[in-house]
């Protein structure tokens, strides 16, 4: 996702492309920061979240605040699978309820990746757009 943000002047990471109800690329690369410590660190592990969902989708910042938190997420992704294999029970939330099968740490890393590339596939359909417009 950010190699592909890298790939977008300045004007189009925030851009976006069918107006104010669908998202740029910016704002898709930060909402996917946000999912993964949300899912990993507040259902998962049971840290206290501050997360603002619908701010995530109207950001525009500069590239260099996507990167800063794509890198901390990477970084606390890790920590997180770390923390959830050293658990080795599951936190009790009531979001495991969304998950498809079992409400297990296995079913809620998979939906990270499953909301993981579907947003991958929204930033592609997103740069498909902008190469489109005037």
């Amino acid at each position: 996702m950010i190699s592909k943000a890298r790939s977008l002047s300045a004007a189009d990471l925030i851009r976006q492309p069918l107006g104010d109800d669908t998202n740029s690329v910016g704002a898709l690369v930060f909402h996917c920061s946000n999912v993964v410590e949300f899912w990993l660190g507040h259902v998962a592990l049971g840290r206290e979240s501050t997360r603002d969902r619908d701010t995530e989708f109207v950001w525009a910042g500069q590239l260099a605040e996507l990167e800063t938190a794509v890198a901390a997420a990477r970084t606390q992704v890790g920590n997180d699978v770390e923390a959830m294999a050293a658990i080795g029970s599951e936190c009790p939330h009531e979001l495991r309820g969304v998950l498809f099968g079992a409400q297990d740490d296995e079913a809620l890393l998979t939906y990270v990746i499953i909301e993981l590339y579907q947003h991958l596939g929204h930033i592609d359909i997103t740069i498909d757009a902008l190469k489109r417009l005037p």
